[in-house]
């Protein structure tokens, strides 16, 4: 009988108006506390106990069927999660194709410009190496052999 009283006492909140009433040392010099306080005391104890127990049992059950609701949801958002990173990974490799080709292009026209831009100037230092030697580009005449020389018919 000790134990319990002891073991009351560790488990009875300290700023409670009834602590000195159930302590042991108090009991043994007031032998005049009635059993049926105590008793009441554990019953409303282990009452307020039960009562706890049931609300995180429902809370438990509560949760759970929570969990089973949203387990699927997380599972069909995390496949779609995957095929969006998928999805993104085809695209930036894509892009970057895409952006290799257009460097490609833009170094090919360049190039092509390189290309007509010497050929713009090898024509003009023909048509200066004509003028020295005293031949008019412009000539009718000069045209006309020109074209002769090609192949292509004029009419």
């Amino acid at each position: 009988m000790e134990q319990t009283k002891e073991k009351m006492v560790t488990s009875v909140d300290s700023s409670s108006n009834h602590v000195e009433e159930f302590q042991p040392e108090k009991q043994d010099k007031d032998p005049g506390v009635p059993r049926r306080t105590v008793s009441n005391y554990s019953a409303k104890k282990l009452m307020k106990k039960k009562k706890l127990i049931k609300k995180l049992k429902d809370e438990t059950k509560i949760l759970q069927d929570e969990l089973a609701v949203l387990k699927p949801q997380y599972e069909i958002q995390k496949q779609y999660l995957q095929r969006l990173m998928e999805e993104e990974k085809a695209l930036l490799k894509e892009m970057h194709d895409l952006q290799e080709k257009a460097l490609l292009r833009n170094a090919k026209g360049e190039n092509n410009m390189n290309t007509m831009k010497s050929l713009q100037q090898l024509r003009q230092k023909q048509l200066q190496q004509l003028v020295e030697l005293g031949i008019d580009p412009l000539d009718p005449v000069f045209s006309a052999a020109q074209d002769g020389g090609s192949g292509s018919k004029s009419s």
